[in-house]
């Protein structure tokens, strides 16, 4: 996998595991200069030659440049912008990460192709492909940042539900080793003979407890051992 495109792929995967509400000043600024670069078109708008206001041709007039483009991408990208864009990129990593059974088929999106011809200093024609609403260009962006990848590439953490790159083909259902820990920790102190084995140690250990807490040598009923 190519560094710029794992390095698109981890922006989204940590953007969409974000608790926005709980981002500190700093962290939220950071994602605010960050955005624009990867939930809105910017590179695409700038191999764009835009036609110079009022320039006309007798038999082609030419209109402002926003009457070529979708209203979505004349909007500010606001806050509340953002915190959409994550539910999308939500939705999209989730069906990426669904089991092969799980997935849907085919996928149509809606687009809109436009084309500028500017002859301010040279004859050019520029392709304007853009979706019709910014979800879908979302949702565009990372399907052709996944395009040729291997379909478990993106997965979800089966211990605390985030997001995660597996960029090779080694089996990993789990982001970090603490949520590995965490998981089978947790089934394994479910299994009977280790909660029997639990007990048996703490009924042990409660005499020298006692006479560590009443500074002296104390008699303790024996039980009836409970495995018998």
């Amino acid at each position: 996998m190519e560094k710029e495109r794992r390095q698109k792929l981890e922006w989204f995967i940590q953007f969409s595991n974000m608790d926005l509400d709980k981002l500190r000043p700093g962290d939220k600024a950071k994602l605010e200069v960050e955005a624009p670069d990867n939930l809105f078109p910017r590179k695409e708008l700038e191999e764009i030659t835009i036609p110079q206001q009022g320039a006309s041709h007798p038999r082609f007039p030419l209109y402002g440049f926003e009457t070529y483009l979708p209203k979505w991408i004349l909007e500010p990208l606001t806050w509340d912008t953002i915190n959409e864009l994550q539910t999308q990129v939500k939705n999209v990593l989730s069906s990426l990460s669904q089991r092969k059974e799980d997935r849907p088929g085919a996928l149509t999106f809606p687009t809109k192709t436009n084309f500028i011809f500017n002859w301010n200093d040279r004859f050019r024609l520029s392709k304007i492909p853009l979706p019709t609403d910014h979800e879908t260009y979302i949702a565009l962006k990372i399907y052709d940042l996944v395009n040729g990848l291997s379909t478990d590439v993106i997965q979800k953490c089966k211990a605390c539900g985030k997001y995660f790159l597996k960029p090779n083909r080694r089996k990993k259902l789990f982001c970090s080793y603490d949520c590995n820990w965490k998981y089978h920790g947790q089934i394994y102190r479910q299994n009977e003979n280790y909660k029997k084995r639990k007990r048996n140690s703490q009924w042990k250990r409660y005499p020298k407890d006692l006479e560590r807490k009443l500074g002296r040598r104390v008699k303790v009923k024996r039980r009836i051992n409970r495995e018998e």
